[in-house]
């Protein structure tokens, strides 16, 4: 039901069966008359695209009641600018809601929700990115009742936020414009002075205490990567009493990655060896047994493909033998045996930024693989990518996640997982794991995975550049060369580099 319109009883034809009412709210008759009229038509909800159009009269109209989108967290705060007041204020994370409103406006039922990564430099992306989300969630939830018309029935409602956010000042859009720029600057800095530097550490803890509190490490780095590479993803396999960590080797020479390999013993670690290369990047391995052989899957996101590899000769020999799904962008497929079925958690590079995250279910390893129904089961930027294999601790599921909210991969979340079946799924964050601020590798920490009576985790930190002064003053120059009016021969010269004729 939308607020917009001119006659309180004009009816537009729409999908086959589906009624768009379009009315003027305001007088109490007309409203009554259209209570009347929208019972009539054997409902199963209503749709408000704004809470401000809400009316007590119709919540009885629809078998489902009325649904309504909410473009912030509601729990947080209300507004009909999506994006604006989040970025503003520098949240974590920019939410969003479907709710069916049980008690008036002041309370309902979270059909689905979301939380996303702001680009802190972009107000139109921000939006697309929470609207393109949003735009889905009647249907997945129509889908969902299919499957089982009991869901979201038990479910617990929840106050909603009375405070309301409105329109921007003029001078709260400045200021806003100022943020964007700011940020701009910022980031652009950031790539040209400082390169991404990722290692492998260890934790000398069992994984068990990591699992519900929160926790600030200091990892001890395990190897020493060269200038033009990095070492993340660590997966840890335990065979003939050594310890096999499986990691990505990036190299910034192709801008690719491999899986590699190191050997951890007494006497310590050996050096890095490629056990599986392709023609496209890989990354973030999860190795495990299966009958008698064990098994990888990398990430092969560019390939739009889960592609499984079996070891041929253990560790260093791998050969290609399967494709678990294709045409689609899976970001750090990990797979558990749970409850009778394999289950793989990935997220979905074409929805977002490490936010969407998605469940597959198989009883075999081969096959075949079914979506979860409610897929994507979480849109959380907070703690949905995968961070490393499940945890099973006293008969319960910890599912490790990266915390993209405010950079990728900053911290680990731990979530506990309550429910996982084909047709339901829910879990939620008990602890973190931040890398300490005294560390080494202080500004990220998102993949772990258990070693014996230890863990190991990758590790992350920015290394300023000299070199990209150079850069940065070349660049700024030739920008303001072309605005005098030079031309490019004289640019590239200043730049020190060939001439393209």
């Amino acid at each position: 039901m939308s607020s917009e319109g001119s006659t309180p009883s004009e009816f537009v034809d729409g999908l086959p069966g589906i009624a768009h009412l379009r009315v003027t709210l305001g007088d109490d008759e007309v409203l009554v008359d259209l209570n009347r009229q929208v019972k009539s038509l054997g409902l199963d909800f209503l749709l408000l695209f704004s809470a401000r159009g809400y009316r007590a009269q119709f919540q009885d109209c629809a078998s489902r009641g009325v649904w309504c989108f909410y473009h912030t967290d509601p729990q947080r705060f209300q507004s009909d600018v999506p994006t604006f007041w989040e970025l503003y204020y520098d949240h974590d994370v920019g939410g969003a809601a479907l709710v069916q409103l049980r008690k008036g406006d002041d309370a309902g039922v979270f059909l689905k929700s979301g939380y996303f990564a702001i680009n802190r430099t972009s107000f139109v992306e921000n939006v697309e990115a929470k609207l393109s989300a949003m735009s889905n969630w009647p249907a997945q939830v129509c889908r969902e009742l299919q499957v089982n018309p009991e869901s979201y029935v038990q479910q617990p409602e929840t106050g909603l936020a009375f405070n309301h956010y409105g329109y921007p000042s003029r001078f709260q859009l400045l200021r806003f414009r100022w943020l964007l720029a700011k940020n701009s600057l910022l980031k652009f800095l950031r790539r040209q002075l400082y390169r991404i530097r990722w290692n492998i550490g260890v934790l000398k803890t069992r994984p068990a205490t990591l699992l519900s509190q929160e926790r600030t490490v200091w990892p001890t780095p395990l190897i020493s990567p060269r200038q033009d590479e990095y070492f993340a993803d660590p997966c840890a396999i335990t065979e003939d009493n050594a310890t096999f960590i499986f990691l990505e080797q990036y190299s910034y020479r192709s801008n690719r990655g491999s899986i590699a390999m190191i050997e951890r013993r007494e006497g310590g670690v050996s050096a890095p060896i490629t056990v599986i290369a392709e023609p496209f990047h890989l990354s973030y391995p999860q190795v495990f047994k299966y009958g008698d052989g064990i098994y990888c899957i990398p990430e092969s996101t560019s390939e739009r493909s889960v592609l499984l590899y079996k070891a041929v000769r253990f560790p260093d020999r791998w050969e290609r033998v399967h494709t678990i799904l294709q045409d689609f962008a899976a970001v750090d497929s990990t797979l558990v045996w749970w409850s009778g079925n394999w289950w793989l958690f990935c997220t979905n590079s074409d929805e977002g930024y490490n936010s969407h995250l998605h469940i597959w279910y198989s009883p075999e390893l081969f096959g075949p693989w079914k979506p979860h129904v409610k897929n994507p089961v979480k849109i959380d930027a907070r703690s949905s990518g995968p961070a490393g294999p499940l945890i099973l601790h006293d008969d319960i599921l910890y599912r490790p996640a990266q915390d993209c909210s405010r950079s990728y991969g900053r911290r680990i979340v731990m979530n506990k997982v309550e429910i996982l079946t084909p047709n339901d799924f829910k879990e939620s964050a008990v602890g973190t794991i931040s890398p300490s601020r005294a560390s080494a590798y202080h500004d990220g920490l998102h993949t772990i995975s258990a070693a014996g009576a230890n863990v190991i985790v990758d590790m992350m930190r920015y290394e300023f550049q000299p070199q990209g002064l150079i850069g940065l003053f070349t660049g700024t120059a030739g920008y303001f060369a072309r605005r005098l009016g030079a031309s490019e021969d004289t640019i590239a010269k200043l730049k020190g580099k060939p001439s393209r004729r």
